[in-house]
């Protein structure tokens, strides 16, 4: 059985070619396997709340009360277990402002995406995507091949899913459709 880090070894080995650009608005967030009422599976990228932590660091808001952090304490941003600390947010301005510069000079990370029944999600890179959209500026990201994100501890999820399918039914539409 693959766990998680020999599963993100196998995607980030997988050759990225070409980079391709979008505007972001066909960009979405994928499964996170967490349950259906706290799931952002299909939340497009502009209401995720990377959109919004980001647009509030950029802006020099108080991220505190922001649904990043409140989802990051309660475990419901992604497939984390949740931790409720006060944080020193001094650190993620620093980080935004770096990659603010590198998208503002066109120097940008491509981000990682993959295509599953016509749409668009993003394995890697959602915040650099948020920063890019914030700034009205051209995402660049790879088009992975979505075949590597569909075994190992994908599959693991998803068998766990099917036998509580009431509470993952996103998740088990999403890939049997």
């Amino acid at each position: 059985m693959m766990n998680a880090s020999s599963f993100r070894k196998t995607v980030n080995s997988v050759p990225l070619g070409e980079i391709y650009h979008t505007d972001g608005t066909d960009l979405y967030l994928g499964p996170d396997f967490l349950k259906d009422p706290y799931t952002l599976l299909n939340c497009p990228l502009i209401e995720s709340p990377h959109f919004y932590f980001v647009k509030c660091l950029c802006e020099g808001d108080n991220p505190s009360d922001t649904d990043y952090i409140k989802r990051y304490h309660a475990g419901t941003l992604d497939g984390r277990i949740g931790y409720h600390r006060i944080f020193d947010f001094s650190a993620f301005y620093e980080k935004n402002k770096v990659c603010s510069e590198k998208i503002l000079s066109g120097k940008v990370e491509p981000v990682k995406v993959y295509e599953w029944n016509g749409k668009k999600y993003i394995y890697d890179g959602k915040h650099r995507a948020a920063l890019c959209m914030y700034y009205h500026m051209d995402i660049p990201y790879y088009l992975l091949d979505g075949k590597h994100f569909f075994g190992g501890v994908t599959g693991c999820k998803l068998d766990i899913a099917r036998k509580k399918e009431k509470m993952y039914s996103k998740h088990i539409a999403f890939f049997e459709s």
